[in-house]
């Protein structure tokens, strides 16, 4: 009996500390932008937060079903402000006025948007030369960004239902896109539409492309302000264990890459997820894990298995690196 009150006891202490800790995001942001003179508002669950804005002359009114910040752009960025709200289970979601832009469980990402002062790192084939093209000049764009900026804008992956995604993609006329979008999308739809046709990978093409394709469901119906998995940058935090994650899920023993180091800026969308999700569910086909993945659920307590989806510009750091891009012959 005493062992079992015991139990109890402990566990509503552990229940205590966890509540503690997410509440603790909130206000643990507040103390970082205080410290650089940043201003901001904290908002509680159900109350408004009324704000004039100077430069639009309007008054900003900002309320929310959880605790919530409010975060003045001070011109940094192209909105006058953000808002930062959390869920109980310590999430932390970053919008503006258009929409959401920002998901993850760390205040490290959200300063980031504002300060760009971590770093990220990506892992490019040596062999592909827009990487290094744009690298060269000192600026790695995504493919939404990129065509959105075009004097004749382009479509993007996120203009086209699951359908046409499915079968039609490949008759297209795409701007700039991913390999994962030709690999998985473009390459997938023409094998569905000619069964004829000879490829040593043909299975191993249409396994991957109707994953990726389950999982770009989701997002669209329930998470569609998220960058895709067929179209957005693949980032890690810059650690010695992570640069060996990158070089596990896409190295190749044929052929040279190189884990770039970069910091982040022109910010479209960003979305912190556990890429251990996406290999269960390539086992066991649980439609939840498709939903804990795109909720940034962790895998297991304390996972180390995450990766960012980004759609955005990103800017390299390291010297080394930057002497290198600039040096290395480009074919464009």
């Amino acid at each position: 009996m005493f062992a079992r009150c015991g139990l109890i006891g402990s566990l509503s202490n552990s229940i205590f500390v966890f509540l503690i800790m997410v509440k603790n995001k909130i206000e643990h942001l507040a103390e970082e932008l205080a410290a650089k003179n940043h201003k901001h508002f904290i908002g509680e669950a159900g109350k408004s937060i009324n704000v004039y804005e100077k430069a639009t002359g309007q008054t900003i009114s900002v309320s929310s079903e959880n605790d919530f910040m409010l975060i003045l752009t001070n011109g940094l960025l192209t909105n006058p402000y953000l808002v930062v709200g959390q869920d109980n289970e310590g999430i932390l979601t970053v919008s503006w006025p258009k929409g959401v832009v920002c998901q993850t469980d760390d205040i490290g990402d959200v300063l980031n948007i504002f300060y760009s002062n971590r770093t990220y790192i990506h892992h490019i084939y040596e062999d592909l030369e827009f990487p290094f093209f744009f690298l060269k000049i000192g600026m790695l764009f995504s493919p939404q960004l990129y065509n959105s900026l075009r004097e004749n804008p382009t479509k993007n992956i996120y203009d086209y239902s699951i359908s046409q995604l499915t079968n039609d993609i490949h008759k297209e006329r795409l701007g700039l896109t991913s390999s994962r979008t030709m690999d998985f999308g473009v390459q997938a739809a023409f094998l569905r539409e000619n069964p004829w046709a000879e490829t040593s990978n043909r299975e191993s093409i249409l396994k991957k492309s109707a994953l990726e394709l389950d999982f770009e469901t989701i997002r669209k119906e329930k998470y569609n302000w998220a960058p895709s998995r067929l179209s957005s940058f693949y980032l890690m935090s810059d650690s010695e264990d992570n640069r060996w994650n990158l070089r596990g899920m896409f190295g190749k023993p044929n052929r040279k890459s190189i884990v770039v180091e970069l910091k982040t800026t022109h910010l479209m969308s960003m979305i912190k997820v556990d890429y251990r999700w996406v290999e269960a569910y390539d086992t066991e086909k649980d439609p939840d894990f498709i939903e804990n993945y795109w909720s940034s659920k962790p895998f297991v307590s304390g996972s180390q298995t995450w990766e960012y989806l980004y759609e955005g510009a990103l800017e390299p750091i390291n010297p080394e690196q930057i002497e290198f891009f600039k040096e290395r012959p480009s074919k464009i």
